[in-house]
């Protein structure tokens, strides 16, 4: 999977991939808070378009990511990986 950024200054580029974890079963199912980072991908160029590939993560199944940017980071985003 790949995650493409842009910044409005130059900086450093780093992706945090959390597994998420069912707190119980069915259509709307909630999610425990995410925890532990399973892989970080990481760019430490500066520049203000981002791109990071991150290889690994498995079809099906429910991850959250943060992306950090210099002192910056996003809020963590859903992810569903499709076959």
């Amino acid at each position: 999977m790949t995650i493409m950024w842009e910044t409005s200054e130059p900086a450093s580029s780093r992706v945090d991939v959390l597994l998420a974890e069912r707190i119980h079963s069915g259509y709307q199912g909630n999610y425990k808070k995410p925890e532990q980072v399973i892989t970080t991908v990481s760019n430490e160029g500066h520049s203000k378009i981002h791109q990071l590939t991150v290889n690994g993560l498995e079809a099906g199944t429910v991850y959250f990511y943060q992306i950090h940017s210099g002192n910056g980071q996003s809020v963590r985003l859903h992810l569903v990986l499709i076959n």
